[in-house]
């Protein structure tokens, strides 16, 4: 039994290794070497003109593809985040860039 368990987890990790490698890679051959070609995506969010104020600051307002709002924020550890603004406030930035707010 413990035979059956231990070979029925071993295929169940190899199904897993094998689907997590993406289909869609490109491989450019220089001789006997092999090199991996991998597209980097470029950020498409667009920083505008407007401004959101939070306690005396004024963070610069960006526009994702999808007309989502964010702006970007330090946390108290020094990291940089990603804080959403509500829909209204992102429709409104929308319509006045000419940019399509998406659902």
């Amino acid at each position: 039994m413990k035979r059956f368990i231990l070979t029925a987890m071993a295929a169940l990790f190899v199904a897993v290794a094998i689907s997590a490698q993406t289909a869609d890679s490109t491989y450019v051959r220089n001789g006997n070497d092999f090199t991996k070609v991998v597209q980097v995506h470029k950020s498409t969010d667009i920083q505008t003109v407007y401004t959101f104020t939070i306690k005396d600051t004024s963070y610069p307002i960006w526009v994702t593809k999808n007309g989502r709002c964010y702006i970007v924020r330090i946390s108290k550890s020094g990291n940089e985040y990603k804080q959403y603004l509500e829909e209204s406030i992102a429709r409104e930035i929308c319509k006045e860039l000419n940019i399509a707010y998406k659902e």
